[in-house]
């Protein structure tokens, strides 16, 4: 018997999971208020990092302050365990402890539990990292379908637009008296046509298959430069912050289309104070190791450059967040926005190989956070020439949109060329092949 005894202490000892024998306590009522602690063995002490001495014949409220607010249900589970003999099996996570656990509990004797526990913590946070990778991608290839969309509609746009503007524009040319009533409703034309051409433009940008021309520059300046426009709408009371990183990498983008994401950002946070605060504009050269990109699946482990926009306006909450980068999602009155900035903001960065995210909370203020990859290439300032080149060469215009052909033709014939038309691809090639023959 003795013999027998010391191999199951033994095995009790040396288990791997957690052991407990308890004995439950009760109120008047026969409601479970408290137990203690008979035995517990050395796995116990290695996963919950509690000491037998400051465990054993002590009640858990005693030697586990805090765990009857935090996890009520658990005396529930253990007390129905004890007082009917049913075997509970359960994960949970005691806050108290900072540790999930997967239990096994049966009753021995009435009024008496063991509970069988192990920590599953590890295993618990490799679920939530799987289920936010798995919902990232889902974001990520939702956002791609909606910019496909957007990219398809914006296109076939655009084309109706060229039409309108181009002869909006000849009509002026003809017409320059803005006071004649030609002049004005060409005025009034070009005008409509360019809110619509812009509205386009944004969706192009957010499809991220607008113009696209990217040179080497210097971050900082271009933030300062977006800053000494758009701070006219700031209200007085709003104060503008700079950290800058004055050794910053030099990136590649187009500088039109950064112009346009911190316009957008600057504007969101005047909006979001109306009643003053503060913008902060920082900058930081940053590395992306192996183990950060974990969490970021669409980025690569190489140097980057980080921009944060933070203001400490009313903010968004956890559901506005979720959705804040999708095209025609606003939160503001109708009338105040379209929809379309931060969805700008969204396509631009991705289209430069970055990546941008955002935390806010109600009443605590709204950080943007944007990453773009560095570049080795130098920066170098060019000068264009707009100037208008007439000649009198022969030029082909090919194009499947008749009004865009149209317009085409007759603003080449204007600065002196001859024009050849081709409706579409197609026919531009055999109009090539028969030339060269």
């Amino acid at each position: 018997m003795r013999e027998s005894e010391e191999k199951y202490r033994s095995l009790f000892e040396k288990m791997l999971n957690g052991f407990a024998c308890c004995r439950i306590i009760v109120d008047e009522d026969n409601r479970p208020i408290d137990w203690i602690y008979l035995n517990v063995n050395d796995a116990f002490e290695k996963i919950t990092g509690l000491k037998k001495e400051t465990v054993i014949g002590k009640k858990v409220t005693e030697a586990i302050p805090g765990l009857k607010k935090d996890s009520p249900e658990l005396f529930d589970i253990y007390g129905r365990v004890a007082l009917t003999g049913e075997e509970a099996r359960f994960e949970i996570y005691l806050d108290t402890l900072k540790i999930w656990f997967s239990v096994m509990a049966f009753c021995p004797q009435k009024g008496y539990f063991v509970a069988v526990f192990d920590d599953i913590t590890e295993n618990k946070r490799a679920e939530e990292e799987k289920k936010n990778l798995q919902e990232q991608l889902f974001h990520a290839q939702k956002m791609e379908s909606i910019g496909r969309l957007a990219g398809g509609i914006a296109h076939d746009f655009n084309n109706i637009l060229t039409g309108i503007m181009g002869y909006a524009e000849l009509l002026k040319m003809q017409f320059p008296d803005t006071t004649s009533s030609v002049g004005q409703a060409a005025d009034v034309i070009l005008g409509g046509a360019e809110r619509a051409a812009n509205l386009s433009k944004q969706l192009l940008g957010f499809a991220r298959s607008g113009k696209y021309n990217p040179v080497p520059l210097k971050i900082n300046k271009i933030i300062r430069d977006t800053v000494k426009v758009s701070e006219k709408i700031f209200e007085k009371n709003i104060k503008v912050k700079y950290e800058f990183d004055e050794n910053i990498k030099t990136i590649e983008a187009d500088r039109h289309q950064l112009d346009q994401i911190f316009t957008n950002l600057i504007i969101n946070a005047k909006d979001a104070m109306p009643n003053g605060g503060e913008l902060i504009l920082r900058t930081e050269n940053l590395y992306f190791d192996k183990v950060f990109i974990k969490s970021k699946p669409d980025i690569v482990p190489v140097y980057y450059i980080k921009v944060t926009v933070a203001d400490d306006g009313f903010g968004m909450s956890k559901e506005v967040c979720e959705h804040v980068f999708e095209p025609f999602f606003t939160t503001k009155e109708e009338g105040k926005g379209t929809g379309l900035g931060l969805a700008t903001v969204y396509g631009i960065v991705k289209n430069h190989g970055g990546y941008i995210d955002v935390s806010s909370e109600p009443c605590k203020g709204t950080i943007f956070t944007l990453y773009f990859p560095v570049s080795e290439k130098k920066v170098i300032e060019i000068k264009k020439d707009i100037t208008l080149i007439k000649g009198s060469a022969t030029i082909l215009v090919i194009d499947d949109e008749e009004i865009v052909i149209n317009l085409a033709k007759k603003m080449l014939r204007n600065l002196g060329y001859k024009v050849l038309i081709a409706d579409g691809g197609g026919n531009g090639l055999r109009y090539l092949k028969k030339k060269r023959t």
